[in-house]
C-alpha cells in the first residue's frame, strides 16, 4: 500500500479545525479534572470545621465517591479528543483509520461543537518537518516526536507528583506513631481526611509511571527501526506505521493525565527547541547514509 505524507495539510483549515477541537475538549478534560483533584482537598478543610468523627468520615467517603465520578468523566472527555487528535495524525500521515481498534471517525458535527475561532495561529505548524524523500520516514520520526514530548512532560509530572505523595505518606506515617502523644481524635480525623488525597496521587504517579513506560518502550522500538533504515539492514512497512500509532492511541493518549496547562506553557519553548533539533539531527543522518 502507498501512502502520502502531506505534512502542508497540517495547516489548512480542516486540519486546524480538528486541533482546535481536540484543544477545546482536552482543556474540558482538565477543568473536569481540577474539581476532582481540589475536592479530594475539601475534607482537610472541614475538619477544622467539624468535629463530630462519624460526620467527617461520611463526607469524606462521599467526595472519593465524587472524585471517582468526575475523573470518570475527564477521562470520557479525553477518549473524544484522543479520537480527533487521530483524525489529524491520519489526514496528515495518509495512514487508514482503525476503526476496530479506535471506533467510528468522529463526526463534523462533534468537530464543529468543539472548535473555536480563538487561538488558532498557535495550532499551526503542529509536526516539524523532516524533510526527507521518503513518507514513510517522515512519518516515523514524526511520530517519534510526538513521544518524546509526552515523556518530557510526564517525567516531571511523576517526580513532582512522587515528592507530595511521599510527604503525604510521612504525614500520616507521622500521625499514626506520634498518636499517643497528641490529641487522638485530631489526629484520627486528619488521616482519614487525608486518604482521598493521597489516593488520588498515589493513582496520579502510577499512572505517570505507566506512561513513561509505554512512552520509553515505543521510544526504543522506534529508534531500533531508524538504526537498522540506517544500516540498510530493513524496509520500513506500513504496518510498522501502522502499528506505532496504533500503540500511540491505546498506550499513551488513551490512557493519559493531562499536564496542568501552566507546565505546559513554561517548558513549551525549551521543549520545542530540543524537539526541532533532534528531528533534525536524525533527519540528517539519515540524509547523509541514503547519499552512500
Amino acid at each position: 500500500m502507498k501512502i502520502r505524507f502531506d505534512i502542508a495539510k497540517q495547516n489548512t483549515p480542516e486540519a486546524i479545525q480538528l486541533l482546535s477541537a481536540q484543544r477545546h475538549l482536552y482543556s474540558q478534560a482538565k477543568f473536569i479534572e481540577f474539581f476532582s483533584f481540589f475536592s479530594t482537598l475539601a475534607p482537610i478543610i472541614l475538619v477544622l470545621f467539624i468535629k463530630n468523627r462519624i460526620c467527617i468520615q461520611f463526607i469524606t467517603t462521599i467526595i472519593t465517591v465524587v472524585s471517582l465520578l468526575l475523573t470518570q468523566w475527564s477521562k470520557d472527555k479525553i477518549k473524544s479528543a484522543t479520537r480527533i487528535q487521530e483524525k489529524f495524525d491520519t489526514l496528515i500521515f495518509g495512514l487508514n483509520w482503525n476503526k476496530i481498534l479506535v471506533g467510528r471517525e468522529p463526526s463534523p458535527e462533534i468537530i464543529n461543537k468543539f472548535s473555536q475561532n480563538k487561538n488558532q495561529g498557535e495550532l499551526k505548524d503542529w509536526y516539524h518537518n523532516p524533510n526527507l524523500d521518503s513518507a514513510k520516514l517522515n512519518i516515523i520520526i514524526c511520530q517519534r516526536s510526538n513521544v518524546i514530548w509526552n515523556i518530557q512532560l510526564h517525567k516531571i509530572c511523576s517526580n513532582v507528583i512522587g515528592g507530595l505523595l511521599c510527604m503525604f505518606l510521612l504525614l500520616i506515617i507521622a500521625g499514626i506513631t506520634f498518636k499517643d502523644y497528641m490529641w487522638g481524635h485530631v489526629m484520627d480525623a486528619a488521616i482519614v481526611t487525608t486518604i482521598p488525597i493521597v489516593i488520588k496521587f498515589i493513582n496520579y504517579w502510577i499512572t505517570f509511571k505507566a506512561l513513561l513506560d509505554a512512552e520509553t518502550q515505543l521510544i526504543n522500538q522506534i529508534d531500533d527501526i531508524i538504526h537498522s533504515i540506517d544500516k540498510n539492514r530493513y524496509s520500513i512497512s506500513v504496518k510498522d506505521l501502522r502499528s506505532i500509532q496504533d500503540f500511540i492511541f491505546v498506550n499513551i493518549r488513551s490512557a493519559t493525565i493531562l499536564v496542568p496547562n501552566w507546565l505546559y506553557f513554561v517548558t513549551k519553548k525549551s521543549h520545542e527547541e530540543a524537539m526541532k533539533s533532534s528531528t533534525k539531527s536524525i533527519a540528517d543522518n539519515l540524509k547523509r547514509h541514503s547519499k552512500h
